[in-house]
């Protein structure tokens, strides 16, 4: 089965512009038949609807359902597919509107009363606005068109401003008059190139005098007493004043808990009072981003919308982490937003230094962002004396927590580096439920682990097991995997691929692969705590993509089966977010899915869809046990696109 991996169709359809196809005058109407070898096409159209592509001799397979935007990937949901019906050749169509229209992408008006209108034009063009006072019945609703007399148009438009708008970014900014008055303004604007004229029916302002009142009255309650009673007036305040404050109270007043609110509320308590809105304005969304995630909510969701206000100083960083589960799992503990800040920079430094590819790169962390790790000043000078042989020995492991990274650095001794280290060799140590080893020897005091059945194996270049002369079909995954440190050896240069893989042994590894953390409250009877497996499968407990044989047993040292393997793949992408952008030319077509069992359909199905399952001889065999090298491959054809 031929798949195209996204970055490749990209480069693809960058290729295929050049082309010689031509559409002709009636968009989406075929008029020949293609000889070429380009099975991919851009095709430009003047507004954003999609035509289709029809003709004779040629089936429609998949109709695109949006337009396909520069730098995005290519999906199902932007491509056209069809087929000759003769051939059986498929040929692709991209469209793409690349007009020269200006497009306005916002429009506001900021707590001094400037208007500002963004957007982008490819030429210039002038464009004439229209601003609507704020209806004399309602000022939250502003006056339309159909409001306006002719004859005296000052009672309903403010002002009509024309201007040059070229290039991105800012068209123009304008200042609303002194005497303008609180309420909601509607903004119209039209041009000769502007593609869709632009309405906005709600732009509120503030005037300075309804702001300064606004503000002082919620001084008035932010100096009391940070009691439940005045917390609960504040709420009632905040609700009833967020546009005169200019305050996004979106989450605060309809996604958060009365008790969350009034958390939040809490934190906004200041025998001072502000100054200013603006000061107001960052207390206020700092304080809602630790209540909202304290109230057992997403994260990633409150942060992203507050990212230019409420966010601590490591939000990028964040935002480039493979895995987020320890942070969002760390910060739901903060009491206050100076806590969940310190905890949000803590941990988002700790899981850097558990996705760090190399020691070198653990070292230029520490060089960064020491300060937010919160070690003593004896872990401080330990590391700067010691710090590549501490870096070695840090690399691979699945820290949960900056102390246990400090005691690793205070416990670290010259000769304690694994023989091999972790660098340009690969690495000669390996994590076993927690502990990292070098040859025989454990490395973290703390931690009394037995080695794991699959021992170390000393790294070479190329691929070093000599078991697999005949699973060429599996190498390139066994190799993916080992090199990244996601599956072991069964020996020296021994990999067994042709063993049963048990159920511990496949949620290692899977645990491995997608760097999932966190401890699970619930245990086993038959997972012993001091086995190497006891972490993973609490691990896959506490993030769900696991069940047990029975409410009280894992199943420990049972073989697997290839649809329960299927199963955890298809939890573990959808517990860590991941997004398979990826085609497939053509999907297996396996005669045994009727014996699927029901609760492994869906997983089977998803899978089959990505690719990541081919088969044998035109089966699947789910009730199967699976291999070393089965699960290699499956796993791998799912983390290759992450």
């Amino acid at each position: 089965m031929k798949k195209k991996a996204i970055v490749l169709l990209i480069m693809l359809g960058m290729v295929m512009q050049v082309s010689a196809f031509a559409m002709p005058e009636i968009p989406g109407t075929l008029d020949r038949i293609f000889t070429e070898e380009h099975t991919m096409y851009y095709v430009n159209v003047t507004d954003n609807e999609i035509p289709d592509i029809t003709g004779t001799g040629y089936e429609t397979l998949k109709k695109a359902t949006k337009i396909y935007k520069e730098g995005e990937a290519l999906t199902n949901e932007n491509t056209t597919i069809i087929k000759n019906t003769s051939t059986g050749k498929k040929y692709r169509f991209v469209f793409t509107n690349e007009s020269e229209n200006l497009e306005i992408s916002n429009v506001s008006i900021d707590n001094s009363g400037v208007l500002k209108v963004e957007g982008k034009i490819d030429k210039e063009g002038i464009l004439k606005m229209f601003i609507f006072k704020p209806s004399s019945d309602d000022l939250d609703v502003s006056y339309t068109w159909d409001d306006v007399d002719e004859s005296d148009m000052t009672q309903t438009v403010l002002d009509v401003v024309e201007f040059r708008a070229a290039g991105e970014g800012t068209q123009v900014t304008y200042s609303l008059p002194q005497t303008a008055g609180s309420g909601s303004y509607g903004i119209f604007i039209t041009g000769d190139n502007l593609g869709k004229d632009y309405y906005n029916p709600g732009v509120y302002y503030a005037s300075k005098s309804d702001l300064d009142k606004a503000l002082e009255g919620f001084n008035e309650i932010a100096k009391l007493e940070a009691s439940s009673e005045n917390s609960k007036k504040l709420a009632a305040y905040i609700k009833q004043n967020s546009k005169l404050l200019y305050i996004d109270s979106e989450y605060f007043d309809k996604q958060l808990s009365e008790e969350a609110q009034l958390k939040a509320c809490k934190e906004m308590f200041d025998e001072n009072g502000y100054k200013t809105v603006d000061e107001l304005q960052e207390r206020f969304y700092k304080s809602v981003v630790t209540a909202w995630c304290t109230d057992g909510k997403n994260a990633e969701e409150i942060l992203a919308a507050y990212k230019d206000n409420g966010t601590p100083k490591l939000y990028k960083e964040y935002c480039d982490l493979k895995s987020r589960t320890l942070v969002n799992n760390s910060i739901a503990m903060a009491k206050d937003n100076a806590e969940f800040e310190q905890i949000f920079n803590r941990m988002t430094s700790v899981s850097m230094i558990n996705e760090a590819p190399a020691p070198a790169e653990i070292d230029a962390i520490f060089a960064k962002y020491m300060q937010y790790f919160g070690f003593s000043q004896a872990a401080l000078d330990k590391y700067q004396n010691n710090k590549n042989v501490s870096a070695r020995i840090m690399l691979g492991r699945p820290f949960t927590s900056a102390s246990e990274i400090e005691r690793i650095i205070l416990s670290t001794e010259a000769d304690k580096a694994p023989s091999g280290g972790g660098g340009g060799g690969g690495g000669g140590s390996t994590s076993h439920a927690g502990g990292t080893t070098g040859g025989n020897r454990v490395y973290a005091p703390e931690i009394n682990a037995e080695l794991e059945p699959d021992s170390e194996i000393k790294p070479a270049d190329g691929f070093v097991f000599k078991d697999c002369e005949n699973y060429e079909w599996a190498k390139t995954a066994i190799k993916h995997l080992y090199d990244n440190k996601i599956i072991n050896g069964k020996g020296e240069n021994h990999f067994a691929p042709q063993d049963n893989i048990t159920r511990e042994e496949f949620v290692k590894i899977i645990v491995n692969a997608f760097d999932f953390m966190g401890r699970s409250k619930t245990v086993f009877d038959d997972v012993n705590s001091s086995e190497w497996y006891a972490e993973p499968i609490s691990t896959a407990l506490y993030v769900g993509i696991i069940n047990g044989i029975s409410d009280t047993e894992f199943g420990v040292g049972m073989n697997i089966t290839r649809e329960d393997m299927a199963v955890i793949i298809y939890r573990a992408v959808n517990a860590s977010g991941m997004k398979l952008d990826i085609e497939i030319d053509e999907k297996a077509e396996l005669a045994d899915l009727d014996t699927v069992s029901d609760y492994a359909a869906e997983a089977v199905n998803f899978l089959i869809e990505k690719g990541a399952i081919n088969g044998s001889e035109g089966k699947f065999n789910p009730k199967s046990n699976a291999t070393r090298a089965e699960a290699a491959q499956m796993i791998y054809q799912v983390i290759k696109i992450r």
